[in-house]
């Protein structure tokens, strides 16, 4: 693939005319080649420095901070030196072992060990980024649908004793809010806000369910008159305590951060009158 500037002009390489195929032209929403260049590092499946100035040593960082399997050679000097310097084993992609292989002189047995290297920081980029998002998203998906079971199933069995119909009702709401906080995480990585390494599928159902039910006794609260879930009134009732409990996990912390915000004693105008006094 070739990134370049949608405003050059297009120089093909010589190959390009025998072997077309092997080329891919995406022209870039940049102005200049160094922006593309250093866009596209995120889309390599790996980098090996050799040597280089100014332009390498920001290559390499890129590609650390991007998480793309890293070569850097240290042997050659230069920029490729510098960067190796900077690689934090461990916390980096590459393990501490590769990290050292590194720093061999370039042989036969060399060369197959550092290409070793890019492919297990290659896999292991993605069971890092794959693995536990794929875990989340299911768990999401199953979660919400039991929610959905569980609200609904209140209307369609008409012949519930009253006190299992609500409990049915509370359960959906505190399943919206896990579901809701378990594809949270699935969004924040997909589009790349989220971190590296998403927090236990314990602590987001603990943040989940508790969010997922504060807001719904907060809606509920503020409903007037008596609540009935039964009829076309309780139809509408489950369906928007699911929603409200499902953006509810969605939105934990600042459900949270509002609670915590909540001035329960009112102590503003004692504040007031102490400094009017003064």
């Amino acid at each position: 693939m070739i990134r370049q500037p949608h405003s050059d002009q297009i120089v093909p390489f010589a190959e390009e005319k025998s072997r077309p195929e092997l080329f891919n032209r995406v022209a870039d929403s940049s102005g200049t080649w160094e922006v593309s260049f250093y866009r596209s590092l995120a889309d390599a499946d790996g980098l090996v420095l050799i040597g280089g100035a100014n332009s390498t040593v920001i290559a390499g960082q890129v590609a650390i901070g991007a998480r793309v399997p890293v070569l850097a050679l240290l042997t050659t000097g230069g920029a490729s030196e510098t960067v190796w310097r900077t690689i934090a084993p461990g916390n980096d992609l590459p393990s501490g072992n590769e990290h050292a292989r590194m720093a061999d002189d370039p042989s036969d047995t060399a060369a197959a060990a550092w290409v070793e290297a890019l492919q297990a920081q290659r896999r292991r980029r993605y069971a890092i980024e794959t693995g536990p998002i794929l875990w989340h998203a299911v768990v999401a998906g199953a979660v919400f649908v039991l929610a959905l079971i569980s609200g609904f199933g209140t209307q369609l069995f008409s012949d519930l004793i009253p006190a299992i119909s609500v409990a049915m009702l509370c359960a959906s709401t505190l399943l919206a809010g896990v579901a809701g906080a378990a594809i949270r995480t699935v969004f924040e990585r997909r589009y790349g806000s989220g971190p590296l390494v998403p927090p236990s599928m314990a602590v987001t159902a603990a943040l989940g369910l508790m969010a997922g039910a504060l807001a719904g006794m907060l809606y509920i609260v503020a409903l007037p008159g008596k609540i009935d879930i039964t009829g076309d009134g309780g139809l509408r009732l489950v369906s928007l305590l699911i929603v409200i409990a499902t953006v509810g996990g969605l939105t934990a912390e600042a459900v949270f951060r509002k609670l915590l915000g909540i001035d329960v004693l009112r102590t503003t105008g004692l504040a007031a009158s102490g400094e009017a006094r003064k």
